[in-house]
């Protein structure tokens, strides 16, 4: 029995009478997860894979952020493998890469690492 008034997922919200969740078990926040099937659910995950050379994740190199630079420590604007830049003005100095590519405002282009933790705090 859920301590809070339980939000049932599954059954179209519905609880029985004891406030059991559907059969399931309730989460800290009263939310039963337990669903027989994927039909009205929100899944969510997060896929680390954006990394830099130096980041101290093991491939150590531009992942997905660059095709393959000829210079890892200095790839330029041909070699981007994205399609926009991302805004990188929350996250700490440390945890983000600093390239020669000048956006074009005038500033330097940098990139973050899912290797470091505060980044997938941020996310």
């Amino acid at each position: 029995v859920c301590e809070v008034a339980p939000v049932c997922i599954a059954n179209n919200g519905a609880c029985d009478a004891d406030a059991e969740c559907c059969g399931g078990v309730c989460s800290e926040g009263g939310v039963c997860a337990v669903a027989p099937t994927l039909t009205s659910q929100i899944i969510c995950g997060y896929q680390g894979w954006f990394t830099f050379p130096g980041d101290g994740a093991p491939v150590n190199r531009w992942k997905h952020w660059f095709n393959n630079p000829a210079e890892p420590s200095a790839p330029t604007v041909d070699e981007i493998g994205i399609e926009m830049l991302p805004t990188t003005d929350e996250y700490d100095d440390e945890d983000l890469f600093q390239t020669g590519i000048l956006k074009n405002d005038g500033t330097n282009a940098t990139f973050y690492s899912a290797a470091k933790p505060r980044v997938v705090l941020k996310h």
